[in-house]
């Protein structure tokens, strides 16, 4: 007869508890011929498959490190080739009735493959630490792309950083190389935020907005309300609009009924001093809604699609100055 018993003691590892080599106890009884024949039967049994299961193992873990690795220079080697592009949607600004800025958005585009979703890139680029490099490579399109431009002063360029770049050092330095390169051409910057970077963020992140916001760079919390901030964040970062999640918006009945949540964040955003924008704007009665409560930009199909530098250049000629309330007026950008 054999019993066994398995011990092993917790490690901190990385600020996380982690399980150490089991220690495993035989006590054996019996008799020692009978004892032998017993474990020469199981061992020729069940050893090729103790054997199969750890080299199985092996190959995983070997896997997994490679596929990490992997991801990980597949978006490296992107940019490398420049298989990234900005795509740029317009702002409508309710009161001057023309366009007065744009939101930048990252596309890829890999050869032979075709466009990956950017929810998709984004987010492997997060978790394999090269949020940081991609958007620094975003900043230098941008500057190439604005340098082409010609637009009104105080034109608005919205830019996206993740947690990571926020809390960064290079966070300040990236975005005076950027307001540099675009400054020339009338346009100001807007770094865009979500909910949980606030959540995520430290001192550093809130130093550096600081040290920005006094060199003109304006600050916005994106998708609001679909996050998990407490409205103290509000009070502790500062920030200069709050741009409304669609899923809000959506809320807008075809016949334009009152919205309660979405009538509660513009009476916040208000009280607060903050400008609004409105996302995902699609339908005449979500505009007139939105305007009637004092939305200051409105962003969505219903006044133009993302679209690249070049048409974008092409749609501000025509429409910029004056952008029509009729959806169909800009269809063709």
């Amino acid at each position: 007869m054999a019993l066994v018993s398995v011990r092993g003691a917790p490690l901190l590892v990385d600020m996380q508890k982690r399980m150490s080599g089991a220690t495993i106890d035989l006590k054996i009884y019996g008799r020692p011929e009978r004892i032998l024949e017993t474990w020469r039967g199981l061992l020729l049994r069940y050893l090729p498959w103790a054997a199969a299961f750890s080299a199985w193992l092996v190959w995983l873990v070997r896997r997994l490190q490679q596929n990490g690795q992997s991801r990980r220079e597949q978006l490296l080697r992107a940019i490398r080739a420049n298989e990234f592009h900005v795509e740029y949607q317009p702002l409508y600004g309710v009161e001057t009735g023309r366009c007065e800025g744009v939101e930048a958005l990252l596309r890829w585009v890999r050869p032979g493959t075709g466009a990956i979703r950017p929810d998709e890139f984004i987010q492997v680029a997060e978790e394999e630490h090269v949020i940081v490099p991609l958007t620094q490579h975003l900043l230098k399109l941008i500057g190439r792309d604005v340098a082409t431009w010609d637009v009104a002063p105080g034109f608005h360029l919205g830019v996206n950083f993740a947690p990571e770049h926020l809390s960064g050092v290079q966070l300040v330095s990236d975005v005076q190389a950027l307001r540099a390169a675009v400054a020339p051409h009338g346009a100001t910057i807007t770094l865009e935020i979500t909910e949980r970077t606030l959540v995520r963020n430290t001192g550093q992140a809130r130093n550096n907005l600081v040290t920005l916001r006094r060199e003109g760079v304006k600050v916005a919390i994106d998708d609001f309300g679909m996050g998990y901030c407490s409205l103290s964040y509000l009070e502790k970062f500062p920030f200069d609009i709050l741009k409304i999640d669609r899923g809000f918006v959506l809320t807008i009945d075809a016949q334009g009924s009152k919205a309660t949540v979405l009538d509660a964040i513009i009476d916040l955003a208000h009280s607060l001093g903050a400008r609004i924008v409105a996302e995902g704007v699609e339908t005449q009665v979500q505009r007139d809604y939105l305007c009637a409560r004092g939305v200051t930009y409105i962003q969505g199909f219903f006044y133009a699609k993302p679209m690249s530098s070049e048409a974008f250049v092409r749609w501000y000629r025509a429409n910029g100055a004056h952008m029509s309330p009729d959806p169909h007026a800009t269809a063709g950008a």
